[in-house]
Formats: C-alpha cells, sequence, structure tokens
C-alpha cells in the first residue's frame, strides 16, 4: 500500500502542500479517520494532491479518504485544492467520505479541481456515503473512463451520493459545478443520487459522458430520494439510452430552466412505486406537466469545446438569459458575475 498522510487525531489541517502517492495494490493520498467521539475537523485547502497509476489486479485509489466510524461530531472544509486520482485495476476516486449511520457531519467541498483518470470497474469524482449535510460549489469534477469487462457492470460518476439504510436524510446542494461523468463501460451518470436524500442542484454543468453501452444520465436519483433542480445544462451521449434526468421511485420536485441537450433519448423519466413509468421526450410536454416544471428549453448548448470537456458557452446559444435568478447566487464558476444580462445563463458558465 501508498499512503500520503493519515491522522487519527481529532483534527487535521493541511494547507498548501504537495502531496505525491504510488501505491502496489491500494494507494490513499490523504486518510483522516478519527479514533474518538469528540467534536473533529478537518481542513484541506490549497494543495496538489496526485495519485499514480496502479496497474496490479484489483489496484485501488482514493486521493481523499473520510471515515467517520466513531461518530464524531465532524466538520469538513476541503477548499481549492487540485485532486487527482490515478488509474486504479478496481477503483478510482477523487474524494471518498463514509459516514456512521445518523452521526453530524457538516462538508463543504469549493473551489476544487477533482479528476479520477478510470479504473476497470468502477471510477467516481466525489463519493459519500450518509454524509448529513453536504454543499459541492464551484468544482470542476471529471470521472475517467472505465473499461468495458465481462461479468462487470463498470460505472463512472462524477458525484455518487448514498444514505442507504440511514434513518436520518442527507441534504445536499450542489451549486455551480462543471462535472464529467466519464465515458465507456456500462453506465454513466453525471450527478447518481441513492436514498434518503434531499438535493438542491442548481447552476451546474452536466455531462454524463458518451460511449457508454447500456446507459447514461446527467441526473440518476434511485429510492426516495427529493430533488429540486433549476438553471443546469443536462448533456449525456450512449450507444443505447441518454437520459437528462432518471428517476426510481423518487420525487422532482421542482424542474425549471434547465437546459436538456438537444441529442438526449427522454429528457425526464420517473418511475413511481406503483405506476407505469412517465416519460418526456420534448420540452413543451414537460412544461406543461405542472406549475413546478417550467421554463425548461432543449437544444445544443453551444460549448467553446464539448469533447475537450470546455464547458463554456458562446453565443448564440439558448443558455444565454433563460435562467433564474436565485437569491446569493451572484458568480459563476469562474468567479464573474452573475447575471451579465437580462437573466442569469444556464449552467456552470456566464457567457464569456
Amino acid at each position: 500500500e501508498g499512503i500520503g498522510i493519515v491522522s487519527a487525531n481529532t483534527s487535521l489541517t493541511l494547507t498548501n502542500s504537495e502531496v505525491i502517492v504510488s501505491g502496489t495494490e491500494h494507494s490513499v493520498g490523504v486518510l483522516f479517520q478519527p479514533m474518538d467521539e469528540d467534536a473533529s475537523t478537518f481542513l484541506m485547502q490549497s494543495n496538489t494532491i496526485t495519485m499514480e497509476d496502479i496497474t496490479v489486479t484489483d489496484g485501488r485509489i482514493a486521493a481523499v479518504s473520510i471515515w467517520n466510524l466513531s461518530c464524531s461530531s465532524l466538520a469538513v472544509d476541503i477548499l481549492d485544492n487540485k485532486i487527482s486520482a490515478g488509474k486504479g485495476d478496481y477503483y478510482s476516486i477523487g474524494i471518498s467520505m463514509l459516514n456512521n449511520e445518523n452521526c453530524d457531519e457538516d462538508v463543504l467541498i469549493k473551489g476544487n479541481t477533482i479528476t479520477s483518470d478510470g479504473a476497470s470497474w468502477i471510477s467516481y469524482g466525489i463519493a459519500a456515503d450518509r454524509t448529513k449535510s453536504l454543499q459541492i460549489e464551484k468544482n470542476a469534477i471529471s470521472a475517467g473512463g472505465v473499461d468495458e469487462l465481462p461479468d462487470r457492470t463498470e460505472q463512472s460518476i462524477g458525484i455518487a451520493l448514498t444514505a442507504e439504510g440511514s434513518s436520518s436524510r442527507t441534504s445536499t446542494t450542489i451549486l455551480n459545478n462543471a462535472i464529467y461523468g466519464g465515458s465507456d463501460g456500462n453506465n454513466a451518470y453525471g450527478i447518481s443520487l441513492d436514498s434518503n436524500i434531499d438535493a438542491l442542484v442548481i447552476f451546474n454543468t452536466i455531462d454524463a459522458g458518451s460511449g457508454v453501452s447500456d446507459e447514461a444520465c446527467a441526473i440518476y436519483t434511485e429510492t426516495d430520494v427529493s430533488t429540486t433542480a433549476h438553471n443546469n445544462i443536462l448533456c449525456a451521449g450512449t450507444n443505447n439510452e441518454s437520459y437528462g434526468i432518471f428517476e426510481i421511485r423518487g420525487a422532482a420536485t421542482e424542474l425549471t430552466h434547465n437546459l436538456f441537450c438537444q441529442d438526449l433519448d427522454v429528457f425526464y423519466e420517473t418511475h413511481a412505486e406503483s405506476a407505469l413509468p412517465q416519460s418526456y421526450t420534448d420540452v413543451a410536454t414537460l412544461n406543461a406537466a405542472g406549475a413546478e416544471f417550467v421554463d425548461n428549453v432543449a437544444g445544443d448548448p453551444n460549448f467553446v469545446n464539448f469533447t475537450g470537456h470546455d464547458y463554456h458557452i458562446v453565443f448564440p446559444s439558448p443558455a444565454v438569459n433563460a435562467g433564474r435568478s436565485i437569491t446569493g447566487v451572484t458568480h459563476d464558476l469562474d468567479g464573474g458575475a452573475r447575471m451579465k444580462g437580462v437573466a442569469p445563463d444556464i449552467g456552470a458558465y456566464e457567457l464569456r
């Protein structure tokens, strides 16, 4: 194994450092695991964490891991870092967080560049389990492609959150991020939310990637997830089925002012517990579904370089001046003023 920094204390502060790690079978750049129930803090700011590739069978990489298994009341701030997880044979994860059931954990992930370079099975930018309160803001997040292998269901996901088995709900805000959900393998998701989660998803540009054999979803939710989504650009490409938003046994409370990329097979599909699925393949039908589903648009966002993952928009784009003003959101992912026109632009970036 290769581990750069490990701490079992009640607090860890890491700033302005460079950590480079290479392991033989399993490697972690920064591992924080408080061992008692005292209040704990984790601050990681302005660092460069680089994980080198692992080529052995079942090689596993996590650039940053936080394990709160002692039920500490934990405050986490991950700010302005460059975090890169190399290619692992089993999995590659930029930031991995595991919280004990019903323990207080308050997490802010802001201003980072987070990449996982790919894996043979699972590639995640951010993966969090049972984090009670989580804000993911102004990050560039990219999950690398995974391999197409027999007898495996490969996944590449930009942000993967779950609260399965927890009796308390996770509250998350995902704001002003550029998210690439990877490519190849079976499935690719920009954002995946599973079980007992209330999610506010606003001003993001989400691309689930291309080349996937089964399905690609910009936003995928399953089992008692409540989703409110405003001002997002939602793209997904696949050889089979592509979705802007796909939900199973969840509820979209509001979907407004989103831009659905024009080549999606389905803009929004919902599967209730005991009813046939509803599929919306055009925005006119979606916007007519109720007052909470209005002012969505479809078209080509006109990115600077879609295949190169430069998600800045150029004129003409249906995203321009098509957003909804959100109180307190005054800047885009670049730090530029939001808004510049008569209304904010949809997506992570205002028009240059």
